[in-house]
């Protein structure tokens, strides 16, 4: 789904809601909740997607690989990666 389609989806889908919202009004929204998430991650918090589930943030510890081309090993580096945990009514859902 395209950033386009999600916001007519999301259009669409609030049309029976008073007052109406432009798809402006909607592009701002979803913009808004995504720096929002994002913030909240980066503070080492959880962010819940009621009947989705759960963003996390998880920790990949360090650990060694070799180069595929040489054959030299190499240390890749701590990282954080976010993860999703799906809800039981999404996974039932699905």
């Amino acid at each position: 789904m395209t950033q386009t389609e999600m916001y007519n989806a999301t259009a669409e889908a609030l049309a029976a809601d008073e007052p109406k919202l432009t798809r402006e009004q909607i592009r701002k929204a979803i913009c808004a909740w995504c720096d929002v998430a994002t913030a909240e991650l980066i503070a080492g918090g959880d962010v819940s997607l009621p009947h989705l589930g759960k963003l996390k943030v998880r920790v990949r510890k360090a650990r060694k690989c070799r180069n595929l081309r040489t054959g030299e090993e190499i240390l890749v580096p701590e990282g954080k990666r976010v993860s999703f945990h799906p809800c039981k009514e999404f996974k039932e859902a699905l």
